[in-house]
């Protein structure tokens, strides 16, 4: 422009900053600031106000706070409603809705007096972050300043009570439904977001009937309800079991000039999965694969889940073999049919999904072993879910907590004691026990002495704290039997009720951290010493050959 003598002002570099800032190049932006001042051109609260949005898209949140104070506080330029409300929106999305109010308050104190937008960008931040009352508050406080809320002040905060439903049983629809009333009352008229929204939070309570009160009176005011609309109340009524309410909606739909999509599709279902109508579903399944809907992987999903959870295998097999066949994300579904199978006892048809997976070098995790050991020690067969462990460690997926504790269980269960504290070593970096003073269990708040095998079952029930087990009373009387055969007749620990297993717990924890901090040299070396400390256990003479003991059964399996 300037070498055709066209000349720059300020409203050119000011669209020139803009640009530099919405594609997240604010340190050009601030360069563009310079030719103000080369060029002797007067900049103005529109180049600050850029600069300060430019900012908070980078999350350079103290830089953009820093230079809003250098402009109120060295007068550069009379800030603006425009610039406070560019500050307070850059603040409530990286989270700092407490700053954005301090914002709003010293407008009102010092000027200039905030606008609705800026009432709107902290209520509608207050109420995503659950503090409701406070924007309600704001509310209140709008009106009584002669600021008029509009509908999206209104909408911000039924969405914010109706949100309640989900962190709350209580919720906090009557709120929501007096928030309407007064919109009415100042003359701003309810729109489908303030429906949708409110039809929302009574599916979330469980309340379908004034749902479909409220998808009435969107119908007699003339608002003509959306998609999302009936996917909220079919998904309602799925979640309650309701399917013929939800199958009635589904087929009045097309009447409302609407066509299911693809999440009301997956929706129904699931529904219908879960009230055992496989029939419907497949039907259903068939009619969306004619209809040419793109079928996602959620739907997928739902599918294979529902066949498995209503053993329905062999339409469940036939789906995942045809998934295997094209899809690169097949080892998600090879996990739901894992679990599926495992949880009918057909271990023998899991372990060949698994088998599979990892033949076609498809990423295996956790999830899928989890579910095949839980099937394993579900059945009785804790050494081949061991084994199994085993082979997790020769790959890239370890072993977490989950899969540790099946199988302790399991080894508890069967009472083999001293295999369970072996693996427990092992979950704690193999440091051999718990004799650390930290890890003394308290009785009566004393912390007592134990030996080295009442130490080990000791242990064994510490690490079970956070599982269900301890919601069993019979495991709770049966564990405290074997111990007791343990600690003898005359031993201080007379009653579980008075023992504090918390001390082992918490030292078990803080071992299994350190594990997890150790380098990979760290670990191989800690994993060979391992194994030379137990190399006498690993040989017996058989028929005086010596045979090294593994963890598998030598018969084959009864499924």
């Amino acid at each position: 422009m300037r070498i055709r003598g066209i000349p720059v002002d300020a409203y050119t570099l000011n669209i020139l900053i803009e640009a530099f800032c919405l594609s997240n190049r604010v340190n050009c932006g601030f360069c563009v600031l310079g030719m103000f001042f080369k060029c002797g051109i007067d900049f103005n609260v529109v180049t600050f106000s850029s600069l300060i949005k430019g900012l908070c898209r980078e999350n350079k949140i103290v830089e953009a706070i820093e230079l809003f104070k250098k402009l109120v506080g060295e007068k550069v330029c009379q800030v603006d409603n425009f610039t406070y409300a560019t500050l307070m929106k850059g603040l409530c999305k990286a989270g700092y809705t407490q700053t954005a109010l301090d914002l709003l308050i010293l407008m009102q104190m010092e000027g200039p007096q905030p606008n609705n937008i800026a009432y709107n960008i902290v209520i509608d931040s207050l109420c995503k972050d659950g503090m409701v009352d406070r924007a309600l508050g704001l509310l209140h406080q709008m009106i009584e300043r002669g600021v008029s809320p509009d509908i999206i002040t209104y909408n911000s905060l039924v969405q914010g009570l109706c949100n309640f439903c989900r962190w709350k049983e209580e919720g906090k629809l009557s709120e929501a439904e007096s928030v309407i009333e007064l919109m009415i009352q100042r003359n701003t008229y309810p729109d489908v977001i303030t429906y949708n929204t409110l039809i929302d939070g009574y599916c979330l309570q469980g309340q379908m009937d004034n749902a479909q009160r409220a998808l009435g009176q969107m119908v007699d005011k003339g608002i003509h309800p959306n998609l999302r609309c009936y996917n909220t109340l079919i998904n309602g009524y799925c979640k309650r079991e309701a399917i013929d309410e939800a199958m009635l909606l589904f087929h009045v739909m097309p009447q409302m000039g609407l066509h299911p999509d693809a999440v009301t599709y997956t929706m129904m279902l699931q529904g219908l999965f879960l009230v055992g109508r496989c029939d419907t579903a497949l039907h259903l399944f068939r009619e969306m694969q004619l209809s040419r809907h793109k079928l996602d992987f959620n739907t997928y999903c739902v599918l294979l889940t529902g066949l498995c959870d209503n053993k329905h295998i062999k339409e469940a097999l036939a789906v995942y073999s045809k998934l295997c066949s094209y899809r690169n994300d097949s080892h998600v579904f090879g996990n739901i049919m894992i679990d599926g199978l495992c949880k009918m006892g057909l271990l023998n048809i899991a372990r060949g999904v698994l088998s599979n997976l990892v033949f076609k070098g498809q990423q295996v995790d956790g999830y899928a072993y989890n579910a095949m050991i839980n099937g394993l020690c579900r059945e009785g067969k804790a050494d081949a879910a061991l084994d199994l462990l085993r082979k997790m460690g020769e790959t890239d997926c370890s072993p977490d907590t989950i899969t540790y504790n099946v199988i302790l269980q399991e080894f508890v269960r069967v009472n083999k004691l001293h295999e369970a504290n072996l693996l427990l070593n092992e979950m704690a970096g193999g440091s051999g026990g718990c004799h650390d003073e930290r890890g003394k269990m308290l009785y009566k708040g004393k912390p007592v002495d134990l030996t080295s095998e009442q130490e080990e079952v000791a242990t064994m029930y510490a690490v079970m704290l956070d599982t269900d087990s301890m919601n069993k009373p019979q495991f709770k009387e049966n564990f405290m039997n074997d111990w007791k055969k343990l600690l003898g007749r005359n031993h201080v620990i007379q009653s579980l009720e008075h023992c504090d297993f918390t001390p082992i717990y918490e030292w078990h924890q803080r071992e299994k951290e350190k594990k997890k901090q150790m380098s990979s040299k760290e670990k191989k070396a800690l994993k060979e010493e391992k194994m030379k400390q137990e190399e006498k256990y690993t040989w017996a003479i058989l028929d005086g050959v010596k045979e090294k003991i593994k963890c598998y059964f030598l018969k084959k399996w009864d499924d």
